[in-house]
């Protein structure tokens, strides 16, 4: 197809998908074999950025392309459309939640309020561990998020660099970071800090 349309856009679109579907297959293969190379992580890495970003650059496109159809021909909202929804209540299991500017009684309110919430658990887990520097408090909190949703992958590897932080434990990090691969094998950032974490053991061996 491609040799019969070689400037047909859409036949080369699917082209690259297919291409970047068995690429994809043959870096988890790699991936699964040594788990614990960190060349093999970084250029799985690499590999998911670079796909993630052809993704953005053609939905951009695509919304580019809805917005100028629809300048033609506007669309007057709705009354429910233009009355502004204020929430009364937090977000449930699993959606998105902004806390940059909760205080620390903002979050234990939140956790009083939810205490299985895996995602207000990590929530408070990162706030303790990124901004108050309290690491031992964060390591009891991220215990609960995993507890509450052992297959959140970006909890896992948060924790593990947490407990590489607060312990050292070789052994356990790499256990930790590798469960967090398993959950979640297509999350770059996973994959990244996996790989820095093993160029930072290699660099200490060596």
């Amino acid at each position: 197809m491609v040799d019969e349309y070689p400037c047909h856009p859409l036949v080369l679109k699917k082209y690259v998908q297919i291409d970047e579907k068995l690429s994809l297959d043959y870096f988890e293969r790699a991936v699964q074999a040594a788990p614990q190379d960190s060349h093999v992580l970084a250029a799985y890495t690499s590999f998911l950025w670079e796909t993630e970003d052809n993704e953005n650059e053609v939905e951009k496109h695509e919304t580019q392309n809805d917005e100028e159809e629809q300048k033609t021909e506007p669309i007057m909202p709705s009354k429910e459309e233009s009355d502004p929804i204020i929430p009364t209540s937090l977000p449930a299991d699993g959606q998105e939640i902004d806390t940059a500017n909760f205080s620390e009684d903002d979050f234990k309110k939140m956790i009083d309020e939810n205490p299985n919430n895996p995602l207000f658990l990590k929530k408070y887990a990162q706030f303790l561990f990124e901004s108050k520097r309290d690491l031992q408090a964060a390591e009891d909190y991220y215990s609960r998020a995993i507890l509450a949703d052992p297959g959140d992958g970006e909890t896992i590897s948060e924790y593990a660099r947490l407990e590489w932080e607060l312990h050292h434990d070789q052994d356990k990090v790499t256990n930790l970071f590798e469960q967090a691969v398993q959950a979640t094998p297509r999350n770059s950032n996973i994959l990244a800090a996996y790989a820095c974490f093993l160029w930072e053991i290699e660099d200490e061996q060596s």
